[in-house]
């Protein structure tokens, strides 16, 4: 569910902040890295668009005080379908 909350704050973030004309949406996540402090305690849980596809890389950190994310990096790159 956390994985989730944070992919989609961040697409929400890339399609606010994009100067696309066409929004996107999540299609599928190949790796997650979660990064804690130990100090602290964690518990680590559709529309037809365009055929353009990007692959994106999005660092999203959650501050469990005020319960949040942020979005802290971007890198999109488009990707060449193979026929």
């Amino acid at each position: 569910a956390e994985v989730q909350e944070a992919t989609e704050y961040a697409v929400k973030m890339h399609n606010t902040h994009s100067k696309s004309k066409k929004v996107f949406k999540l299609v599928s996540i190949t790796s997650v890295q979660a990064q804690c402090l130990k100090r602290e305690n964690h518990d680590l849980n559709s529309c037809s668009l365009d055929k353009k596809h990007l692959k994106c890389q999005f660092m999203v950190t959650f501050n469990p005080r005020n319960n949040k994310h942020e979005l802290q990096s971007s890198k999109c790159r488009k990707i060449v379908d193979e026929v």
